[in-house]
């Protein structure tokens, strides 16, 4: 697939990454538990075609849990066009 693409998943992610990444031209995997995922996704997702979302684990809900992510991605997006 000649589209870039950001990954963000958790340990489920660990054992189906390398057969995932061997599809893209490019690929960004960002595990959501690390401290500076949520700029890291939000950076990526400025150059990717394509985002694959692999969450699991229930903590997902306190970064995934209301529309936080997707309001700072569309404002670091009117911050670089204005």
């Amino acid at each position: 697939i000649e589209e870039r693409a950001v990954v963000i998943g958790d340990s489920f992610m660990i054992l189906p990454e390398p057969s995932l990444v061997q599809f893209f031209r490019s690929v960004h995997v960002i595990d959501w538990r690390e401290d500076d995922s949520v700029q890291l996704l939000i950076d990526e997702l400025e150059h990717a075609d394509v985002a694959v979302l692999e969450i699991s684990e229930l903590d997902v809900w306190r970064l995934f849990g209301d529309r936080s992510i997707v309001h700072q991605y569309l404002s670091s997006r009117d911050g670089e066009t204005s």
